[in-house]
């Protein structure tokens, strides 16, 4: 898997920063969820400070992503006989060149 996406697949820097973000995302959630349940507030302020990270983290690879995109990488072409909302969606969801 080369590190840039190719016309058929995203490349292995894509899909890194997708997947971390994801689970960043998934993990601050449950860190505000868990912070909001919590009556000492000493584990509190530890829930909300790894939630304050983890959202830093989910800005940061989201702004690295927008420039991934932008400056070293292209998206892959839509899938032959995808339904119009779904292309639409995905066309207006990301940046860069457009097939």
């Amino acid at each position: 898997m080369s590190l840039t996406s190719t016309p058929t697949r995203y490349g292995a820097v894509a899909i890194a920063i997708h997947w971390t973000s994801a689970i960043a995302i998934v993990a601050t959630f449950g860190l505000g969820l868990m912070a909001a349940g919590i009556t000492d507030p000493a584990t509190e302020v530890t829930l909300v400070r790894g939630h304050i990270v983890l959202g830093s983290l989910v800005l940061i690879l989201t702004l690295l992503r927008i420039g991934w995109w932008i400056w070293g990488d292209r998206r892959p072409t839509p899938v032959a006989g995808q339904p119009r909302m779904q292309e639409l969606a995905a066309r207006s969801s990301t940046t860069g060149s457009t097939p």
